[in-house]
Parts: structure tokens; C-alpha cells; sequence
């Protein structure tokens, strides 16, 4: 062991002394020899997409254990050999070689040419300083090397750098059982000065491909030197010469052509493979966050922090007034608050209308209103079931109190002395609904009314001005097809464009300009009819369904007579004048009324416009 200039070298005690191994001797984990920074960008390609910790490497040659150490700290196992038990003693002692690696002491070639398990990488780093490194190359079975190795490294030693004959006769034996080989010069070369090449060959197509990433990945920064070969010493690539005697090329690029085109592909199906890989673990994450938040559905109590409600209400607002022009309010609040000191833990029924092609602004102001500024009121809103298969849109909801709406949803959040809002058209008022022609929708059954009457809640009775307006709506334009859709995947799909025209079908689009505002009505109170079908049930337990109707009809009729006064009332101030001008329909779905009366509404539209 020689140590000069900061470095500790291990060279031979022969009559022409050859340097095998070299350390820093301050800095002892940085390589001393841009050689070995080319290995190291190799094991990196091998076992940094190495899925378990079970990977194999083998190694030839230890030197002072440099590429051990390297090896060591990828955890994989490692078998090394070195026919000196001299060299292997210097390199633990004096070189930090860990004891945890096992040096077998013999010649590594008679395992290589006797493999029977496939190994990850092979590392062949021999030399006796008088050209051993190819007659040992020559020795090697590559018929059993390229049936058991995955990937091979071979340091082979030039005299000089012209020497592209040896490299062309390598290059042409690896190909004969790899389907990939490269070899790069230790430096960007001379005429005159050895050479240390590695030859990679591998069967490997990602490794290749990580292979010639490695100028993107720097990752030694210690001195100028070594950042500049880390980032340069694909350039050093080299081209075996044009030799007759050692095969047939049609000429001297050919090789050079057919490895550039292949890496292309690689490189590019290795990407995909690697997006492919990363969407799909995405999605399977995703999915297993949507089972353990499943139970949201069922939760009275808030979820998310307060802090990002508070956060992205405010953003809403910016974009909302600033950028979309929407001027929005709301009113009646005393109506709710004064319910509420009343008997704050008494739970009502909101209906909210109209729905609008989309609830622009119950989502992007109403909801997040609620939660942030009168949190105290428990409000919980019945949103679509598709919308909860959403990314985003999905925790946007649940933060903002929106739940499933289901029957069983609702009586949960009612019995928990929640305020819960609904729209009663749902998605046959979302395709319908008219920018010129103001309607409300309720369902046939009158769901809403009913569990009312069964528990004996008051129902809140809230109008959206101007949410109609938001968009342009074109109802009668695949009306078939979309009521089709919506009937049978209760998807609703409105036909709408936005501002400047820009219109997609049913895809949100930036909304028109304008004032909007929630207006909260007295709430309406149906303690008679609840009493009356508690009464009823009492006595009897069979034939309540059909007084359970007729007091839910009764709900209804009651609603309507509300809702059209608190309409007439405000229309004016927030309404175009056709608009305002036209009144409001309250279309109860499925009856025959009802269905002719919109489809009279529908026939009207063009005429509207």
C-alpha cells in the first residue's frame, strides 16, 4: 500500500508495479478513477428498479473493494472472488472493505463457467498489469455467461486507445449470446496513453435504457472532474473499427445505426411502461382511500379541517368575482337562524331549486358558505351518487358537507338533528332546465315531502336567482338520447354553452356573467300532517302508504303555494325581464299533467330564444 498526493494506492510488488486499487484517503467513499464511476452508473441501472431486496451480483476481481462497496450499498447479495488472499487481507484492512462481504480466495472463473443460477449482474475487473484482462476475457464460457447473467460488466485494459480491433472482437463475442452491447472509454481518449474500457452487455432492455439516462442523473458532485465525466461519459461512447478479419459489418456505423435505433424504442417503451406503472399503483391507491373514506357518506359530524374549507372558499370567491364576473348573495338568513335558537336540535328538509345545468354557485359559494361561516346551522346537502366517483370533486364535497343522496342517508342525517338539502328535481330538472323559462321539478313519489311527514321536520324552502342563467341551455337537442341516459344510468348530461358562445355539450364551460342569490323563505311547517299520519299509524299498521300520499300531496301543494310567493316576490331584482316576465312552472314529474305541461314548455323554447 503506497499512499501519495492524498490517495492510497494498492499496487503489485512486481518488477513493473501495476496499480489495482486506489482510495481518497480524507474522503474514502468517493471513487479515485472515472472507471469507476462508469461501473457505478451501471449498478445504478441494474438495481434501481429492482423491485425486492433479492438481487445478485458477482464479482471478479475486488482490487481494494471499490465496486464491492458499491454493490454493498445497493443490499444485494454478493459473491466475490479474488485470486490473491494478500490483496483480499490489504483491501480489509487498509481499504475498509466490509467484513459482512465474503471474499472467496480462487479463481472466479471456474464459478463463472459453472453458473446454475441466474445472476443480476457479473463484474469482471481483472489485471496483472501485462494484458491479462482480455486473455482472461477469452477464457471466459460466454455461452454459460449469457445464459445465467442478466448483465455482465467487463473492464478490459488497452494498451493504448487505438486498440478498437480488441474491442471490435469483444464486442463481436458478446453479441454472439446478448442481445444488447455498448462499451464506453474511461476518458475521452487519446492516441497514445492505456485505456480502461467497459464493455455492458446485457439481456436487459430497461437496463440499457436506464443506462443512457444516467446523463440526466447526477448524482457526484464532489470535484469538477467527477460531476464532468458523471455527465459526459455517454459521449465516450466507442465504435468498434470497420475489421474485415472479425465480421462482416456492411460498414463500420452499421452497429453503431442498429443500437441507436433499438434504444430509441427502448427508451420509449420504457417510459410507457414506467407512466403505465406509475397510474396504475395511482389508482389502485386511490381506490383503497375511497374504500377507507367510504364511511363519510354516513357522517353528521365535518370532515377535513377548517382550515382548507376556509382556504378554498376564499380562492372560490377570488375566481368566482374576479374572473368569472359572478356577483353573488344571499338572503333570509333570519329565517334559518330564527328556527335555529328556537330548537337547535330540531333537523329540517331544505329544498333547494332551481338545480340549474350545473349548480355553479350552490357548489362553488352556497356549500362552502355553510360550512365556514354558519357551521352551527349542521347543514348537509344530497349530491348525485356519480359525482362521489370523482377524484377531487369527491373529497371537495365531503369537505363542504355534501353526502350521498340516498333515503337511508337522509333519515340518518335528520335523526343526527342535521338540516339537510335537497334538490327535488335531481337529474330530470338538470337536462330540462331552461336559461329562458324558469322551472322547478319534483318527483312523482314526493320522496321529500313524505319523510317530512314521517319525522316530522319542517321544510326549508330556498330559490336560486339567476343560477338558470348561468349558462345557455338548449333542452330540446338530443333530448331523447339524454333522458334515455339519465333514465337508465341516472347520469344527466345538459346541452349548454357559456360565456363568448364557447359551447361543449355537456361539459361545464366558463359561465355567463351576473347576479346570483340564495333566498331563504319561512319555513313551512307540517307538524299537523305529521301528527295526523303518527295518529293514523298508531292505529293501524297496514294501508298507511296511501294516506302517507295524500299527506305528502297535501306537503306539496303547500310547498308550491310558498316557493311561487317567494318567487313573485324577488323575480324583478334579479331576473332578466323575459324572464321574470314568463313566471315560474312547478312540473310534477311523471304524472300526466306534468309531462304534458313540459313537454308544452319544450315545444315553446324556440320561440323563447
Amino acid at each position: 500500500v503506497v499512499e501519495s498526493s492524498g490517495i492510497k494506492f494498492l499496487v503489485t510488488n512486481e518488477e513493473t508495479p501495476t496499480i489495482i486499487g486506489a482510495q481518497f484517503i480524507e474522503t474514502p467513499e468517493y471513487p479515485v478513477f472515472f472507471g469507476w464511476i462508469l461501473q457505478e452508473a451501471v449498478i445504478d441501472a441494474v438495481f434501481s428498479n429492482l423491485k425486492t431486496i433479492d438481487g445478485k451480483a458477482l464479482v471478479i476481481g475486488i482490487g481494494a473493494g471499490t465496486t464491492c462497496g458499491m454493490l454493498a450499498k445497493k443490499k444485494v447479495s454478493i459473491r466475490a472472488f479474488e485470486i490473491s488472499s494478500q490483496i483480499t487481507r490489504l483491501a480489509k484492512e487498509r481499504f475498509g472493505l466490509s467484513d459482512d462481504i465474503q471474499v472467496e480466495i480462487g479463481d472466479g472463473f471456474m464459478a463463472l463457467n459453472s453458473l446454475t443460477n441466474v445472476v443480476d449482474l457479473v463484474l469482471i475487473d481483472c489485471f496483472n498489469g501485462q494484458g491479462a484482462s482480455f486473455t482472461a476475457f477469452s477464457e471466459i464460457n460466454l455461452q454459460s455467461l449469457g445464459k445465467f447473467a442478466i448483465t455482465v460488466a467487463i473492464n478490459l485494459v488497452l494498451e493504448t486507445n487505438t486498440e478498437n480491433s480488441i474491442v471490435s472482437l469483444a464486442i463481436a463475442k458478446l453479441q454472439r449470446f446478448f442481445p444488447f452491447v455498448v462499451a464506453f472509454r474511461d476518458n475521452p481518449g487519446s492516441n497514445t496513453m492505456p485505456s480502461n474500457v467497459l464493455l455492458v452487455a446485457t439481456q436487459d432492455e430497461n437496463m440499457l435504457a436506464r443506462l443512457l439516462e444516467q446523463k440526466d442523473q447526477v448524482k457526484y458532485l464532489t470535484t469538477n472532474s467527477i460531476e464532468w465525466v458523471r455527465t459526459n461519459f455517454l459521449h465516450w461512447r466507442i465504435m468498434p473499427s470497420h475489421d474485415e478479419s472479425i465480421q462482416k459489418w456492411p460498414d463500420p456505423f452499421a452497429y453503431e445505426r442498429n443500437v441507436s435505433k433499438k434504444l430509441k424504442v427502448l427508451h420509449s417503451e420504457h417510459l410507457q411502461k414506467e407512466f403505465n406503472f406509475f397510474w396504475f399503483h395511482l389508482l389502485l391507491l386511490y381506490l383503497a382511500w375511497m374504500l377507507w373514506t367510504d364511511s363519510v357518506q354516513m357522517q353528521a359530524e365535518d370532515w377535513g379541517p377548517q382550515w382548507l374549507a376556509r382556504l378554498l372558499m376564499s380562492l372560490l370567491a377570488l375566481l368566482m368575482r374576479y374572473i368569472f364576473c359572478v356577483r353573488w348573495s344571499m338572503e333570509g338568513l333570519e329565517n334559518l337562524e330564527s328556527s335555529h335558537s328556537k330548537d337547535p336540535d330540531r333537523a329540517s328538509l331544505g329544498c333547494v331549486s332551481p338545480h340549474g345545468a350545473y349548480p355553479v354557485n350552490s357548489l362553488a359559494y352556497g356549500i362552502p358558505y355553510f360550512r365556514v361561516r354558519l357551521n352551527h346551522l349542521r347543514l348537509r346537502v344530497g349530491a348525485a351518487s356519480i359525482l362521489f366517483y370523482v377524484p377531487i370533486l369527491r373529497e371537495y364535497l365531503f369537505l363542504f358537507g355534501a353526502r350521498q343522496v340516498s333515503r337511508k342517508t337522509i333519515v340518518h342525517l335528520l335523526k343526527a338533528k342535521c338540516r339537510v338539502a335537497i334538490n327535488p328535481g335531481g337529474i330530470r330538472e338538470m337536462i330540462h332546465q331552461c336559461s329562458h323559462k324558469e322551472l322547478v321539478f319534483v318527483q312523482r313519489s314526493l320522496g321529500l315531502f313524505k319523510l317530512a311527514v314521517i319525522h316530522d321536520v319542517p321544510i326549508a324552502i330556498c330559490y336560486v336567482f339567476g343560477e338558470n342563467q348561468m349558462y345557455t341551455t338548449y333542452p330540446n337537442r338530443f333530448r331523447k338520447l339524454r333522458t334515455l341516459i339519465a333514465n337508465s344510468f341516472r347520469v344527466g348530461l345538459p346541452w349548454i354553452s357559456g360565456r363568448f358562445g364557447i359551447g361543449l355539450g355537456p361539459v361545464p364551460v366558463i359561465p355567463h356573467p351576473g347576479p346570483v342569490c340564495h333566498i331563504f323563505g319561512p319555513y313551512l311547517d307540517l307538524s299537523d300532517l305529521s301528527r295526523q299520519y303518527q295518529q293514523q299509524s298508531a292505529k293501524s299498521t297496514v294501508n298507511n302508504d296511501q294516506l302517507l300520499y295524500e299527506l305528502a300531496s297535501e306537503a306539496f301543494e303547500r310547498y308550491k303555494i310558498a316557493l311561487n310567493k317567494l318567487f313573485d316576490k324577488h323575480k324583478r331584482r334579479f331576473l332578466p325581464p323575459d324572464v321574470a316576465a314568463r313566471g315560474l312552472d312547478i312540473i310534477k314529474l311523471g304524472t300526466e299533467e306534468g309531462e304534458r305541461r313540459l313537454a308544452q314548455i319544450l315545444d315553446e323554447i324556440t320561440s323563447f330564444g
